[in-house]
């Protein structure tokens, strides 16, 4: 999608990451699209989101927020695995033992090789969670496995085949004869008048004018509506696609 408003909240957003900044993109865009799709034009869509920069600020601080908390539970989880282990590795100040008690509790050398390695593994942070929209290979972005997008367009498809496309080719067949009709009525003038001048017409040239003019001005309103309801028949199967479309990816709303 190219517009201002969008560029305009991509600068805005430039700070941000790539893959969140995708991600906090990809709604706007798609109301674009739908939007487009629906008849509307740029700007009313743009009047309908507001300000680029009241939702870029908007935006930021919700990702910061969010940033932070997922900071903080992280460092709050490890601060609790290692804790039991802190109390094992930093025991309370006692009295000073001797040299030979020393040499008694002194731990091997695999024992301290194993309590190292310990250490390291809990004092390594939990991974943070892949935000939605990032490139990650095992997570779906939709919230939906890939069996169950299969399956819902597998039932997407039968349903069509069985309810849609019957009903559809019949008004698409009646669209291309109504135009091929609206067609001919128009093009009748150089028929019906040639054939006067040249004598197949048992009719006079002024009932064949007038008869003529009657079939194109019907010829050109008929193509006129025909015009209009192409379009309508367009905008209605461009949005069933996408609701198809959505639904397959699980539903994720503009």
């Amino acid at each position: 999608m190219n517009n201002e408003f969008l560029k305009r909240l991509e600068t805005l957003l430039s700070k941000v990451p790539e893959s969140d900044r995708r991600e906090m993109l990809y709604d706007y865009e798609e109301h674009f699209q739908i939007g487009l799709a629906n008849g509307k034009s740029v700007e009313e869509l743009t009047a309908e989101l507001g300000d680029p920069y009241v939702i870029a600020r908007d935006l930021l601080a919700d990702y910061r927020v969010g940033k932070d908390e997922v900071v903080q539970q992280t460092e709050e989880q490890v601060q609790e695995q290692v804790q039991p282990f802190q109390e094992q590795i930093q025991p309370e100040q006692q009295p000073q033992p001797s040299q030979q008690e020393v040499n008694s509790k002194e731990l091997t050398m695999d024992e301290k090789a194993e309590l190292a390695a310990l250490k390291a593994a809990l004092y390594k942070p939990a991974p943070i969670p892949t935000p939605m929209g990032t490139s990650e290979p095992t997570r779906s972005t939709s919230g939906r496995s890939a069996f169950g997008s299969f399956m819902v367009g597998m039932s997407l498809l039968l349903f069509n085949l069985i309810f849609i496309v019957g009903p559809a080719a019949g008004i698409f067949a009646a669209y291309i004869s109504i135009c091929a009709v609206a067609l001919v009525f128009t093009l009748s003038p150089l028929v019906l008048i040639s054939s006067s001048f040249l004598g197949f017409s048992h009719e006079s040239l002024a009932v064949n004018f007038f008869v003529s003019l009657a079939l194109t001005s019907l010829g050109m309103l008929m193509g006129i509506g025909m015009m209009y309801v192409g379009k309508y028949l367009f905008k209605g199967l461009a949005g069933y696609t996408k609701l198809n479309v959505r639904m397959v990816r699980g539903g994720r709303a503009a």
